[in-house]
């Protein structure tokens, strides 16, 4: 796998002067200070979408997107959740809307339609308008771990991916028995683990209010899930 750093200024060298030394701790911990200030826009890990039916509906559902966007002003990033997201990492299950936010504010047409072939019969894939990430349980950080695909469906608009771990914090909040299954393939996949799990979630809860304590009894099971896949 390969970690990507990417840049917004064009003068790092004045901090790096020889060259970032990819996977350094120091470094890392240095990038992420700098991507509070803007100054790295992203540090991650790219992975390898599979190439299935699938996955090539979810391409052409941001290919349209782009389409009614016109030109980008600015790069945009679409990150992937939910189901879509366990497909990437998995090529184990598909859903009918894809889950996804964005870098920027976009507005996204109510009728992104494609269909796709799944092994002979015809299936719909939307975009789903309604979505809104902030109900689910996320770490701060999760998109900038983002994890960038490689695909660029249009001009300036690229798709990412949560981060594994990130994933699988954002089914806590609903944890149903649909929740349980993605971790577990998660798990299974080796993707994840209930020590990273924990210490995520309790990085997270840090900025919510409310009760946790139904949130931590869904994480008791998650954890109990993974340690069982």
């Amino acid at each position: 796998m390969i970690r990507i750093y990417v840049y917004t200024y064009q003068d790092m060298d004045t901090v790096f002067p020889e060259g970032v030394p990819s996977g350094h701790p120091t470094a890392d911990r240095t990038l992420g200070r700098l991507a509070c200030r803007g100054v790295v826009r992203s540090v991650g890990v790219q992975v390898r979408p599979p190439d299935t039916s699938f996955m090539r509906a979810v391409i052409e559902v941001f290919g349209r997107l782009g389409e009614t966007l016109g030109p980008l002003p600015l790069p945009v990033r679409a990150i992937l959740m939910g189901g879509t997201a366990i497909h990437v990492y998995t090529a184990a299950r598909v859903t009918t809307d894809v889950d996804a936010f964005f870098s920027r504010r976009v507005l996204v047409p109510g009728d992104l339609v494609v269909t796709w072939d799944d092994h002979g019969r015809r299936r719909l894939l939307t975009f789903d308008p309604n979505f809104f990430h902030a109900l689910a349980l996320l770490h701060p950080d999760a998109e900038s771990d983002a994890r960038p695909l490689g695909l660029e469906p249009s001009a300036g608009l690229s798709l990412w991916v949560l981060a594994p771990v990130d994933l699988a914090v954002s089914k806590l909040a609903r944890w149903q028995d649909r929740d349980r299954r993605d971790v577990e393939m998660l798990a299974k996949a080796r993707l994840i683990d209930a020590l990273s799990l924990r210490a995520r979630v309790d990085e997270a809860l840090r900025y919510y209010v409310g009760d946790p304590r139904w949130l931590r009894l869904h994480l008791d099971d998650a954890c109990a899930t993974i340690e069982g896949a």
